[in-house]
């Protein structure tokens, strides 16, 4: 096939296509209206001679040469950004960018919050989305449909091979309802695994409790809940005890009657570090959100 009979630009729709697997979103990706997205698609299928997109009840399917696609398209935008240097620099100030992190109710809440409310006025045209961990986070981060995401380095094994900056890390401490009449200022390990316990579980990684099972400690497990932010609220007039990070404990303080308690085993902190693909390193607006986000977490 000729180059001469191509228009380049549909490389850019196919990205977002391909990426997002939805047309809606992808005209939304490109800032283009459905209707210019959708003959964008059949410009793309009739120069292909393939589908790319299959519709299977509400969802869309890729297509096995979609499926095929996707890497090369990636690698042939980011050749065709080096080669005629359409890489600009950002202005927050001035500059539209729209970007999505994966991150845990927890991150939310102690770094993105404080971090969202200062680009409202430092880049009012930089729009953050911020999307559930999940079972599939490295997949959505690794096809496109996440520009970064924020994850505990003890968890990151599905990383391997990603580029990553540590952010900031917390320590675990124990805490209980402040009327709990079976707690103590202080538990001994037995007197713990006595006590109700509320903990994470389901498709969320269990931090802690991987930690205490290692230490051949048995919570006696009566509470489960994917988030760590509403753990301090499950122990509030309650007898269940649970660890929580300590940030965010001060971040709901004031919201919660808990008190914290000591625990003669000192778990490992939370390392917290952002990932993200080798394909963004180099994209200005990219570098500014990292840097922002390590600004941010040096002041936290």
């Amino acid at each position: 096939m000729s180059l001469s009979g191509v228009d380049l630009n549909l490389l850019l729709a196919l990205d977002a296509l391909l990426t997002e697997r939805n047309v809606t979103r992808a005209a939304e990706r490109m800032s283009l209206g459905q209707s210019a997205m959708s003959a964008a698609l059949a410009r793309l299928r009739k120069q292909l001679g393939d589908p790319l997109l299959v519709r299977e009840g509400r969802t869309y399917r890729l297509t096995t040469l979609a499926e095929s696609l996707v890497e090369p398209v990636r690698e042939a935008i980011a050749a065709a950004d080096q080669v005629l240097g359409v890489r600009r620099p950002f202005d927050p100030r001035t500059d539209e960018r729209a970007f999505s992190v994966i991150a845990s109710d927890y991150v939310t809440l102690v770094l993105l919050r404080p971090l969202l409310a200062a680009l409202a006025v430092e880049a009012p045209g930089v729009r953050i989305s911020v999307m559930a961990t999940g079972g599939d986070f490295d997949d959505r981060l690794r096809r496109g449909s996440a520009d970064l995401l924020i994850y505990p380095v003890d968890l990151a094994e599905p990383l391997s091979g990603l580029p990553r900056t540590v952010l900031f890390s917390d320590e675990f401490v124990l805490v209980a309802d402040r009327d709990n009449p079976d707690v103590a200022d202080e538990l001994d390990v037995d007197a713990f695994t006595r006590l109700p316990y509320a903990g994470i579980g389901g498709a969320v990684p269990a931090v802690v409790e991987s930690q205490l099972e290692a230490l051949g400690v048995v919570p006696r497990l009566e509470a489960v809940t994917q988030n760590h932010v509403i753990l301090p609220f499950l122990v509030a007039g309650t007898r269940l005890v649970s660890f929580v990070p300590e940030r965010l404990l001060r971040s709901v303080s004031a919201h919660v009657q808990v008190r914290t308690v000591r625990f003669p085993i000192a778990l490992r902190p939370l390392v917290e570090a952002m990932y993200w693909t080798t394909r963004s390193s180099d994209d200005p607006a990219h570098r500014w959100l990292r840097a922002r986000l390590v600004e941010q977490a040096q002041g936290i």
